[in-house]
């Protein structure tokens, strides 16, 4: 591309970074980095968005945190990018304790979000924070289970051991 003097707009440096975290490379992810820097796309939301999501993916935490932190105006999908970045390395507390720092700072969780917090719960077998997000999301915010959500329902009630009425309880809800 550059070498055609063609040059890459925000879409295509958001895309190639999505490939970058895909094939979790880090170093090339990292130099697309210093293009978006260079181009001062980082203030283009769904960017710094892709940036998080790379470190994150790629395992860098640290980098994932510290683009999280420079973004000065942070939406739903911000939010979720370093929620799952958390998620991905396993730490599950801190995880929730974004998603609970996300809605007490005036960010409202989309399903996209309430979708990688349950996985999180799941996978770290949190079933007090599952149940609690799973209320959460259908009383507070009004936002229907996917297909996905009544599966990690499920999951978290085998879990738990609830019955069968218990769990259609919960999934009528």
């Amino acid at each position: 591309m550059q070498f055609s003097k063609h040059r890459p707009d925000s879409v295509t440096i958001a895309r190639i970074l999505s490939v970058c975290g895909e094939l979790k490379s880090l170093m090339l992810g990292k130099e697309v980095h210093g293009q978006v820097l260079k181009k001062n796309f980082e203030c283009i939301h769904f960017v710094s968005t892709e940036v998080v999501t790379l470190y994150g993916t790629c395992g860098a935490i640290d980098h994932a945190k510290s683009v999280f932190n420079a973004i000065p105006i942070k939406g739903s999908m911000t939010w979720t990018a370093i929620i799952e970045a958390y998620g991905y390395e396993n730490r599950c507390q801190d995880a929730i304790a974004l998603f609970d720092q996300m809605r007490s700072g005036g960010s409202n969780p989309n399903h996209f979000t309430f979708k990688v917090v349950l996985v999180i719960c799941n996978q770290a077998g949190l079933v007090d924070d599952a149940c609690r997000i799973i209320n959460l999301m259908h009383h507070r915010y009004i936002i229907k289970a996917s297909c996905r959500h009544p599966i990690l329902q499920l999951a978290f009630n085998q879990q738990v051991g609830l019955q069968i009425c218990d769990t259609k309880q919960i999934l009528i809800l």
